[in-house]
């Protein structure tokens, strides 16, 4: 069950939501107003969270906060919607953005470029559009899910 919540980020209990997997138990929380994101398997200073550290970018690690309300890290969110498009947090700790790339076709004259692996033959269909990149302001997520076709119009509930 899906239900909103008080976001540690910037206080709104519009666009902020809590639900749990019935499966695992695991609460899972995203803010679509700042596009931050945690669950509670992040719990404060727990090795969890120290070996995600380790693993993600410092960026996304750096622009972590601490909810001391449920005792959970949250991080901005870096979404791969597969066929497509990406979303994550792009800049310095002071001055960051949100990068989207959306995918795209490979065009006749670029499949010489993308072969498939080793062992396959053909070539990809589809790639990340890389010099096709858009930045988003930190306070524009939505519109950046929006435009990879990841989000609802919230306006309209």
């Amino acid at each position: 069950m899906e239900q909103n919540i008080l976001s540690p980020i910037n206080g709104n209990t519009t666009y902020c939501f809590e639900s749990t997997d019935k499966s695992t138990g695991i609460v899972s929380y995203l803010d679509y107003d700042t596009g931050y994101t945690s669950n509670s398997k992040l719990q404060i200073d727990s090795e969890y969270v120290q070996t995600l550290k380790s693993n993600q970018p410092k960026l996304v690690t750096d622009l972590g906060i601490e909810d001391h309300l449920r005792n959970i890290v949250w991080y901005p969110s870096v979404i791969n919607i597969p066929l497509k498009g990406m979303i994550f947090p792009m800049g310095t700790l002071e001055e960051w953005h949100w990068e989207v790339m959306k995918v795209r076709e490979v065009t006749e004259e670029e499949k010489e470029k993308y072969p498939l692996p080793e062992g396959q033959e053909g070539y990809f269909k589809t790639i990340l559009d890389v010099n096709g990149k858009m930045d988003f302001a930190k306070e524009d997520f939505i519109d950046a899910l929006k435009e990879i076709g990841g989000a609802v119009d919230l306006s309209d509930e």
